[in-house]
C-alpha cells in the first residue's frame, strides 16, 4: 500500500489504525519498512503506547510528524469513571517523548464525558492542556452513541435531551445536558476553545510558513473560510 501511494505521487499520509502500537516488535518493523519512502506521516496513539523511546525514535526516522492522542481529561477521577484505563502522568511523558524526537503532539479533550465533569474540572483540564506543550488542542463535546454504556446511563438519568441519537458535529453542539452542567454551557466552552485555537496568530503564522505551493494556499484559504462561516 505504501509503495502504491508513493507511486501515485502523494507526499503525506495519516494512518487511522487503533492497533498500530499494540506490539513493539510489530511497530518497529512497520516504521523500519516505510522510512525510505519519504512520507510526512500522522497517526493515532494512546498515551501509554508512546512511553517506549525506541518506538518514538523509529517513528521519527520513518517520517512521523504528528501524533493524535486521546486525552479526554486531566482529572483522574473522570478518566477512571469513563474507563480510560490511563493515568494522567502518562500524558505528560508521552508528549515529552514526542517533542524530544521532533514529533508534534495533537491532543483531544472531551467535554462533558461523565457526571463528574464540572465547570471547575473543565477549566482545570483546559489550563493543563495549554501547558502540556502540544502543538494542537482539539476540544469536542461528548456524544452519547447508541449501544454504549454512557448512552444507557444518559437515558436512565436524563442526561441527554433526545432519546434517539442525532448525528451532529461534536465541535459545535451536543445533546448532553447535566443538571449542573447545561448543554448551552458545554457548547459555549467548545466554541470558545475552537476559536482560540484556529484564530490564534501563532497557529495562523505557522500554517502560512508551511505553505509549499499556490494550491496549498488556496486550499488553506478555503478551509479558513469554512471555519469562519461556522
Amino acid at each position: 500500500e505504501f509503495k502504491e501511494i508513493k507511486r501515485l505521487g502523494y507526499r503525506g499520509i495519516k494512518i487511522i489504525d487503533d492497533q498500530l502500537f499494540w506490539d513493539k516488535e510489530r511497530s518497529l518493523k512497520i516504521f523500519k519498512a516505510i522510512k525510505d519512502y519519504g512520507f510526512e506521516i500522522a497517526c493515532l496513539a494512546r498515551a501509554d503506547h508512546l512511553l517506549d523511546r525506541d518506538v518514538i525514535k523509529a517513528m521519527a526516522e520513518a517520517g512521523v510528524k504528528y501524533v493524535d492522542i486521546g486525552i479526554e481529561s486531566f482529572n483522574q477521577k473522570i478518566l477512571d469513571y469513563i474507563k480510560k484505563d490511563l493515568k494522567v502522568e502518562a500524558f505528560y511523558k508521552a508528549v515529552k517523548n514526542l517533542k524530544d524526537f521532533g514529533i508534534e503532539a495533537e491532543i483531544n479533550i472531551l467535554i462533558g464525558s461523565c457526571p463528574l465533569e464540572t465547570k471547575e474540572t473543565i477549566k482545570d483540564t483546559l489550563e493543563k492542556a495549554r501547558k502540556i506543550g502540544a502543538e494542537v488542542i482539539h476540544v469536542k463535546a461528548c456524544a452519547a452513541f447508541p449501544g454504549t454504556e454512557f448512552h444507557k446511563l444518559a437515558i436512565k438519568n436524563k442526561w441527554i435531551t433526545t432519546k434517539d441519537y442525532v448525528a451532529h458535529d461534536a465541535s459545535k453542539e451536543t445533546y448532553t445536558n447535566y443538571p449542573h452542567l447545561s448543554k448551552e454551557y458545554i457548547e459555549k466552552i467548545v466554541k470558545e476553545e475552537y476559536n482560540k485555537h484556529y484564530f490564534n496568530p501563532k497557529f495562523i503564522l505557522k500554517e502560512l510558513a508551511g505553505l509549499r505551493s499556490f494550491k496549498e494556499l488556496k486550499d488553506k484559504a478555503i478551509t479558513a473560510w469554512n471555519i469562519i462561516k461556522r
